[in-house]
């Protein structure tokens, strides 16, 4: 045996490429796609890192078994043998690999198909294999789930140069990539019809396990700054917030009302008014402070929302918004449209934060903040009470301006 066309010959002679293994191959990879839910929502969707997705054992044992039906550890060890193939390179050497591209070069020549069902055999096969690039590599960025508030705003970040964008979902993309690889303008069309030259075979896998890799990366390129910026995730969670307009002065009385009568509803209901993805935004735009002290303090802060119980919680949401309406009628630039929340949170957390301040709302809301900080964490550090105070003021806001997207949690 001089080569892998020879190899995969000599070990599946008694396939036969027609109607019924044709089916076969188009079940395995239905069943790959549908096998759990996370796989059907990886590859119905467009997030990176959040559904766990993998290419198992038992996936390659039954691919050998049920659609080769043949031995893997023998057709490894005569393609190992081969002078074109080396071990080293384990994508190019894996005979998984190789044997997706010798049944695509099978089903293409294959005189028992029409020519639509040998391009539809062909593009199977070659998406299967993308299956178990894709699932490689996002297992290898990813050894525990992405958050998927930093997924949503990757993908929203994203323009129309990534394929993802294009297609609008992974098994969508996964599907171009593999007609790209397959059909007649592809680079490899004349090494897939003739399957002879073992270089142009390594080259074919290596190229194209390549270029998913390269899309991952761009992407992961997107993900990792978009992880470091907590304002675009912000950006990305709030974007159905809904202002209308109702910031012009002549509204502010009316509004503050509005807000107010929400938030102090709302807070007495734990699970209304401490939402994960808010947290999760909190927790990064003051990540001096630990997750579980913010969630301790306005834990307290649900339940002792009744004047009989801590007075202090119920006047820091009517300050902190009075605050902020007051700022934002007087300093109409500080939101560069009516949906920048992240815009307004930054610029109070400066406010909450300077060393100084002449405003008395300010100063009020320091104090009470910080009092609620230390009895609901018992703590007496006073850095950490200092970034407490500001993270509760600053999901004070943020929850109660994300009224009309989370109203009814």
């Amino acid at each position: 045996m001089k080569n892998v066309n020879d190899v995969f010959e000599a070990h599946c002679q008694h396939l036969v490429f027609d109607d019924r293994l044709l089916k076969k191959v188009m079940s395995y990879e239905h069943r790959f796609v549908t096998k759990n839910e996370a796989h059907m929502s990886f590859f119905g969707g467009n997030l990176l890192g959040v559904d766990p997705v993998r290419f198992k054992p038992e996936d390659r044992n039954s691919w050998f078994h049920d659609i080769m039906d043949t031995e893997e550890e023998a057709v490894e060890e005569d393609i190992h043998r081969l002078p074109g193939i080396n071990v080293q390179f384990h994508v190019s050497s894996d005979v998984m690999n190789l044997s997706c591209f010798w049944m695509a070069h099978k089903f293409l020549t294959s005189s028992k198909l029409s020519k639509n069902d040998r391009e539809l055999g062909a593009r199977t096969v070659v998406l299967i294999l993308q299956y178990k690039f894709i699932t490689s590599i996002v297992a290898n960025y990813f050894k525990w789930n992405a958050d998927p508030l930093v997924a949503q705003a990757t993908y929203q970040a994203l323009n129309k140069r990534f394929g993802l964008k294009v297609t609008g979902s992974w098994g969508a993309l996964l599907k171009q990539r593999a007609d790209a690889v397959v059909g007649d303008s592809s680079i490899h069309r004349k090494t897939l019809l003739e399957f002879q030259d073992d270089a142009k075979i390594v080259y074919m896998v290596n190229d194209s396990q390549g270029r998913i890799k390269d899309i991952l990366k761009n992407i992961m390129d997107v993900f990792m700054a978009i992880n470091r910026s907590p304002e675009s995730v912000i950006r990305n969670t709030t974007s159905q917030i809904e202002l209308d307009g109702e910031l012009k002065i002549r509204d502010k009385t009316r509004l503050i009302s509005t807000y107010q009568r929400y938030i102090l509803e709302t807070i007495s209901d734990r699970n209304g008014f401490i939402i994960p993805e808010l947290v999760d935004i909190i927790t990064r735009f003051i990540n001096t402070m630990p997750k579980a002290s913010l969630v301790s303090t306005l834990t307290y802060m649900s339940n002792n929302a009744s004047p009989k119980a801590d007075k202090r919680v119920q006047r820091i949401c009517e300050v902190v918004l009075q605050h902020a309406f007051d700022y934002i009628t007087k300093n109409p630039e500080t939101m560069a449209s009516q949906n920048d929340i992240p815009g307004l949170l930054r610029k109070m957390k400066a406010l909450y934060q300077a060393s100084k301040t002449t405003n008395p709302q300010v100063t009020e809301l320091r104090t009470l903040a910080e009092g609620v900080a230390k009895s609901a964490t018992g703590s007496k550090n006073a850095t950490l009470l200092s970034s407490i105070r500001n993270a509760v003021l600053l999901y004070v806001l943020l929850r109660t301006m994300t009224m009309h997207k989370f109203r009814g949690k």
